[in-house]
């Protein structure tokens, strides 16, 4: 039994368990692809949805684990569903008194997949029903699963927006990359091919150890979106990199469906899979990074790779695009109207990490205790985040799964 000291001086007890005494680990169902009816009901295996199936084999909500391939992805689901032999699903004990999404929390703080054994690395049920959880009373156990669920649902409306922009930016690509009555004259627009207004930036450098210029790999650069998303010393990378020039586009030659290209905001060094674009005459740097995250460009490098598993575009090849280039002062306009949508864009991912950073600190205090929880109020009993925090009144999810096939 584990005791935990309320700031008022009131002495809360919590249970300690092994996760094995307060739930157990079922085996899902084998359902092949040719099996699988359609339907309304998901299929899930480790990675998440795979298939649907015209009957549940479990009634929702439930929780999912991964057993093999994504061993220890946690998975929480709201509807009736079909988890296939490659997952578990979660069933609390009848001896328990557990809500069902704290449950699912708590869970998903275990890290299952540092748990993973065998050759062909896959999770042991036994192995994870011996790690040790520590179990509030019922009405402490909905009030952190409360909070936990809100955060998880402003990150999924957050994500809802973002989805939303992602549509239109790739409406307003096709749209304004294209001459129309609409946005110019056609006769103002000329065709060109890429490498007549653009260059590609050849040289190239060995890191010495205390080389500290940024690094940008292919990792770095965002997918679908003209961002940077990070980068290193080049000192780390002793391979021999390209050098870039501050306003160069970075473009992703490895695989270009995952469409990748942003503006460098500094002088650096990147990956031998980006190739730095630098703009000769008669077009901006904005247009250059908003033209190769268009379906045109992209489709022509796509088009345009060599290699089955690990396709490679080249600047041989890219060169080659041919487009219609607007006046300059089109282009600006163009690329103000894009910018803006990716600023919205960036904001609504920004916000998500933030989100996610807040729930990370939330499970890590309110799943020990050491953030205590009332119905009025949260109350701190060790380092945390604070105190105040007004919750309304919850229901729960006290049930336990239903095998319904």
């Amino acid at each position: 039994m584990q005791t935990r000291t309320t700031n008022a001086g009131c002495v809360k007890r919590w249970k300690t368990a092994k996760l094995g005494d307060i739930a157990e680990l079922k085996y899902g169902r084998s359902l092949s692809a040719t099996q699988r009816r359609g339907g309304a009901i998901p299929v899930y295996g480790s990675n998440g949805v795979v298939g649907y199936h015209d009957k549940p084999l479990i009634s929702g909500p439930g929780i999912v684990i991964g057993r093999k391939g994504a061993a220890g992805s946690v998975t929480w689901i709201n509807v009736d569903f079909w988890p296939i032999d490659t997952t578990y699903y979660v069933d609390c004990k009848v001896e328990w008194d557990i809500d069902f999404r704290w449950l699912y929390y708590t869970i998903s703080m275990l890290q299952l997949e540092n748990f993973k054994e065998g050759p062909i690395p896959g999770l042991n049920r036994h192995t994870v029903g011996k790690l040790a959880v520590s179990v509030p009373p019922l009405h402490e156990q909905r009030k952190i699963a409360e909070i936990l669920y809100s955060i998880d649902d402003a990150i999924e409306k957050t994500q809802e927006v973002i989805d939303e922009v992602q549509v239109v930016k790739r409406g307003l690509l096709e749209k304004l990359l294209t001459p129309t009555s609409q946005n110019d004259t056609t006769s103002s627009w000329r065709s060109v091919r890429l490498g007549e207004v653009v260059d590609e930036r050849t040289a190239t450098f060995r890191p010495s150890m205390d080389d500290r210029r940024p690094y940008v790999g292919l990792e770095h650069l965002a997918q679908g979106t003209p961002t940077i998303l990070g980068w290193r010393e080049s000192k780390e990378a002793r391979s021999a990199k390209k050098s870039f020039r501050k306003g160069d586009v970075l473009f992703g030659k490895l695989r270009p469906e995952l469409r990748k290209a942003a503006l460098a905001p500094f002088d650096g060094a990147c990956s031998t899979d980006i190739i730095p674009l630098c703009c000769k005459h008669g077009i901006e740097q904005g247009y250059l990074v908003q033209l190769a995250h268009g379906v045109r460009m992209q489709s022509h490098a796509i088009a345009n790779s060599s290699g089955t598993k690990m396709p490679r575009t080249s600047w041989e090849q890219l060169r080659e695009f041919t487009f219609e280039l607007p006046p300059v002062e089109v282009q600006k306009e163009i690329v103000a109207v894009l910018s803006s949508v990716d600023h919205t864009k960036e904001a609504n991912e920004a916000l998500s990490r933030r989100l996610s950073t807040l729930k990370r600190s939330l499970m890590s205090v309110l799943l020990t205790g050491e953030l205590r929880v009332t119905t009025a109020s949260l109350q701190h009993t060790g380092r945390g985040i604070g105190r105040g925090l007004p919750l309304g009144e919850t229901k729960g999810l006290s049930r336990r799964p239903t095998e319904v096939a």
